[in-house]
């Protein structure tokens, strides 16, 4: 027991006080804001910024043994990556990046930094840990939106 709250009622009181804590986080401004419909309202949410760059994090759920559902979950691939290094090989024996790339390389890392400390911060609240089981519509949703929304509040302070 943890919270003096028996496991049990673990399920009840987080979708009792979840939309609590969701409204509490929106109130104080450290929520994610999410809802973007058009190009203009993106670049306004940018305020300004002229490189948008991403990241990501997979969770873990119950996955449909159905193909097509398993599309519609299914992430994407990544776009801006580094460069890797190329293999060794007799014809190369010493591979090496340019110092362009390189250049480039430490310019993404530098961004990137901040995002995966961000992702890492986040799954600090265990529920992104470990597999999701919820079928709730869109709680999985809401979910990531308070973690991010915590994970500010930590940050603001």
């Amino acid at each position: 027991m943890q919270f003096a709250m028996a496991r049990s009622k673990a399920h009840a009181n987080l979708h009792k006080l979840s939309p609590i804590l969701y409204d509490t986080l929106v109130h104080l401004d450290l929520m994610p804001y999410r809802e973007l419909s058009t190009p203009e309202e993106l670049k306004a949410a940018l305020q300004g910024g002229d490189r948008l760059l991403m990241d990501a994090t997979e969770r873990a759920y119950h996955r449909s043994q159905d193909e097509a559902k398993q599309r519609e979950h299914y992430s994407g691939d990544q776009i801006d990556i580094p460069t890797k290094k190329p293999r060794k090989s007799q014809k190369n024996p010493d591979p090496q990046l340019s110092d362009e790339q390189r250049a480039a390389n430490t310019a993404l890392s530098r961004v990137r930094i901040f995002i995966e400390h961000a992702i890492g911060g986040m799954k600090r609240y265990n529920i992104l840990a470990h597999t999701f089981r919820n079928c709730i519509e869109n709680f999985e949703d809401d979910v990531i939106g308070v973690c991010a929304g915590l994970w500010n509040l930590v940050l603001s302070y």
